[in-house]
């Protein structure tokens, strides 16, 4: 599941540097974007909200959003909205122990929603809490 949220729309500026061509110009990027992606990868769920996450929305609101993804990105020009995209992300993953050169015991955030094993590592299973 990939959920896509953006409030603005595409213009022209944007064209040389976005994979939406100018079919999509006027329209809302996060629309477009699950449109192309679904047309893309039709066995993918794309999801999309047309808004702009803000420091006024609640983070429960905000929560709701980001619930049940298996891979939060946050692909904005906006720091403000990027850090608080990565505090609920990691309000909201599961801790998991890791085990790679140097980091035996440490713990680290993931965002893991359910079971699931590494591809290059078999044995190592994540799982959410």
């Amino acid at each position: 599941r990939v959920v896509l949220i953006d409030g603005d729309d595409l213009d022209l500026l944007n064209i040389g540097r976005h994979v939406l061509g100018d079919d999509y110009v006027g329209r809302n990027k996060a629309e477009g974007m699950a449109e192309w992606l679904t047309s893309a990868i039709p066995s993918v769920r794309v999801d999309y909200l047309a808004q702009e996450i803000t420091i006024e929305m609640p983070d429960a609101a905000l929560d709701e959003i980001l619930a049940g993804a298996d891979v939060i990105v946050a692909a904005t020009d906006n720091r403000s909205a990027q850090r608080r995209i990565s505090r609920r992300a990691a309000q909201l993953a599961p801790r998991v122990r890791r085990d790679a050169r140097g980091t035996a015991g440490k713990q680290s955030r993931l965002a893991v929603r359910r079971r699931a094993r590494c591809r290059k590592n078999p044995t190592l299973r994540l799982r959410a809490r």
